[in-house]
């Protein structure tokens, strides 16, 4: 039989251990403004394992430059001699860099940097949008094929070698992301050792996949038969609405999944409109993040940012195996910048039940007190 102080380190131990083999947590976040170039925007849109974050950064004219940002140091790129916009899309973790150049609204070409070095990509002459880059330095995207095609398709690029994925089957005009293996993704489909596998739908007939990690779940978006656009992930040929954890948070009228990493986590974005008649100033539509956790759940990205951080309408773009995530978002000072999220140590959920044994614990440490000192008194 237990007695005295042995019974109430064995019902605190019993707790502690509740709580800590508890499932869940509550994920905290700090958020660092990554400026610009003296423009008023700029955006992230890439970062891999080293927390090395790429993007496009306004300069004083209207165009923006792409970026590194690098522990706190945010380096121009440079430009291939074209003048126009400029956005870096990925970054490997060899630190090679791929984006898009923009001239009169178009998307003129697409260049890579590395070692210091940037350059337009060693493909023919047609137009091209890089999107994704893995260790490999297998690149993806899309281009515009010379006739009889003379339209844009999905690519990968290797070695200085176009391939047209869409000629092969590919079910969408880009390539959006590649994992490690060389598996591609974009639109409701996989490119995986040299063929299209279907990813399948929800029944509404649309959807996108835009991201892989290298255990090949895919996330994107996908239409239910309603037409609402939800949140998906594909993973072992099956698909799951992820919108039964991301509609509670809030009322979204349009959601998607952005990007996922290799421990599951997903970050996306869902539009919410509000009208002067729910008590707005006027109407309008704003956009906001959420995370999925294969622990934690979901949450709004806003909600895990300390009290009174004042930034808001945050879209996510990007996450590492880190758990950072990198994007755009409203500054408290209401500029649209690109942030970089950091993950602070996570709260373990405490459930009622162990509130419960906590509580019982304190009243058998009390009764065991007095009794004690009733007894020492006699």
């Amino acid at each position: 039989m237990i007695r005295g102080p042995l019974l109430i380190l064995t019902v605190f131990g019993v707790g502690m251990a509740t709580v800590f083999a508890s499932p869940g947590y509550t994920i905290r976040y700090e958020i660092i403004d990554l400026g610009t170039f003296g423009g008023p925007t700029s955006v992230a849109l890439g970062i891999n394992n080293k927390g090395q974050v790429v993007g496009g950064a306004g300069v004083l004219s209207a165009q923006r430059s792409a970026f590194l940002w690098d522990d706190g140091v945010l380096t121009d790129l440079g430009n291939v001699g074209v003048i126009g916009s400029y956005e870096a899309w990925d970054v490997n973790e060899n630190t090679q860099i791929v984006g898009t150049i923009t001239v009169s609204g178009n998307t003129f070409n697409s260049f890579i940097w590395e070692e210091g070095q940037i350059s337009e990509l060693n493909v023919p002459d047609q137009a091209k949008t890089a999107l994704a880059i893995n260790d490999a330095g297998q690149i993806v995207g899309g281009a515009i094929f010379p006739p009889p095609i003379s339209d844009q398709h999905a690519m990968l690029l290797e070695d200085g070698v176009l391939t047209d994925l869409t000629a092969g089957g590919y079910c969408w005009i880009l390539a959006w992301d590649i994992n490690t293996q060389g598996d591609i993704v974009g639109g409701p489909c996989i490119w995986r050792d040299g063929a299209n596998v279907d990813l399948g739908l929800l029944g509404g007939g649309g959807g996108a996949a835009v991201s892989i990690n290298d255990l090949g779940q895919a996330v994107g978006n996908a239409n239910r038969a309603d037409g609402t656009v939800v949140p998906v992930r594909w993973d072992d040929g099956e698909i799951t609405d992820l919108s039964v954890l991301v509609d509670p948070l809030a009322d979204f009228v349009f959601s998607k999944a952005e990007a996922i990493n290799n421990k599951g986590q997903i970050v996306g974005a869902g539009t919410i409109q509000f009208s002067a008649a729910s008590g707005a100033v006027a109407s309008g539509a704003i956009s906001e993040g959420f995370i999925v956790d294969p622990l934690a759940g979901a949450a709004m990205l806003k909600d895990t940012l300390a009290a009174g951080s004042g930034w808001s309408d945050i879209a996510p773009r990007d996450i590492n195996d880190k758990g950072q995530i990198v994007g755009a978002a409203t500054t408290p000072e209401g500029f649209r910048h690109a942030f970089l999220m950091n993950p602070l140590p996570p709260i373990p959920a405490t459930s009622p039940q162990v509130l419960l044994l906590f509580a019982v614990a304190l009243l058998v440490c009390g009764y065991i007190l007095i009794g004690k000192r009733k007894k020492g008194l006699g």
